[in-house]
């Protein structure tokens, strides 16, 4: 093997690698049915049994029907309210709003990542703001922009008949 020496480095170029037509997977842990679970995104067992006689390739070294108990699907199946209800309500607008910030999976147009939603208590009346980042100083402007339409003059509404 040849090369050129810069610095410290040898830099060369290697032959092409030809790799075969068909792609192989080599497994180190045995293929049980709970692992078929998992890879499947947590579907029934019943689902991946009925998938392994459907499916060219799929096979699970054990047919053994093991109890069943999956950390994942246990947590998901929870149900539980985050806060406590609240029997009080805000009195007059402004007094109490809710806010959820929220991204999204990809950017969006303009480099929309995140999501602000605020929600006046009283009213119930929501807005939405559209932000490129979440820093503090960001979500400030957006509360304040918010702040300043709902203490300024009642929004007009149009409907998409044009009647409003």
């Amino acid at each position: 093997m040849s090369g050129r020496r810069i610095g410290q480095l040898l830099g060369c170029t290697l032959p092409a690698l030809h790799a075969p037509q068909t792609a192989y997977a080599a497994a180190v842990a045995p293929l049980t049915l709970q692992l078929w679970h998992e890879c499947l995104n947590h579907r029934a067992l019943d689902a991946v049994e009925h998938a392994v006689h459907h499916v060219e390739g799929l096979t699970i070294e054990s047919k053994a029907h093991p109890e069943h108990h999956c950390p994942a699907c246990a947590a998901g199946k929870q149900h539980r309210d985050p806060f406590p209800a609240s029997s009080s309500r805000a009195s007059r607008p402004l007094e109490l709003v809710h806010t959820d910030l929220s991204g999204a999976c990809v950017p969006g147009p303009g480099g929309v990542v995140y999501r602000l939603t605020i929600t006046d208590d009283l009213t119930r009346w929501r807005w939405l703001k559209l932000l490129t980042n979440k820093h503090e100083e960001t979500i400030l402007e957006a509360f304040k922009e918010y702040k300043a339409m709902a203490e300024g003059p009642a929004p007009s509404m149009q409907t998409s008949d044009h009647l409003g």
